[in-house]
């Protein structure tokens, strides 16, 4: 049996100021690549915050993110694809 992948680091965005006129939803849904040294690459938003400049904050801060490898049955370090929830924090959806 392989073992499972954990965050050995991670990095909080640095989130935009939102205009009134913006709307931004309370989550949004990223999948990413992780490669065989634990280095996120190729983030995906699969489910847009609805404010470009927040999707691209959280995609920066995830790009900065790293993980131990996952470890297949073979003892190897193995590439893997995460999906994954984001929740942003209120004062992100809240217009100024």
């Amino acid at each position: 049996v392989g073992s499972e992948m954990c965050i050995r680091d991670s990095v909080k965005p640095e989130l935009p100021e939102v205009p009134q006129t913006a709307t931004v939803a309370p989550n949004m849904r990223v999948r990413f690549l992780i490669d065989k040294k634990g280095n996120v690459k190729n983030v995906f938003v699969e489910r847009s915050s609805g404010y470009a400049p927040v999707d691209e904050a959280v995609k920066k801060a995830i790009l900065q993110w790293k993980f131990t490898p996952a470890i297949g049955v073979d003892q190897k370090a193995h590439e893997s694809i995460i999906g994954m929830t984001i929740t942003l924090p209120k004062q992100a959806v809240t217009a100024k």
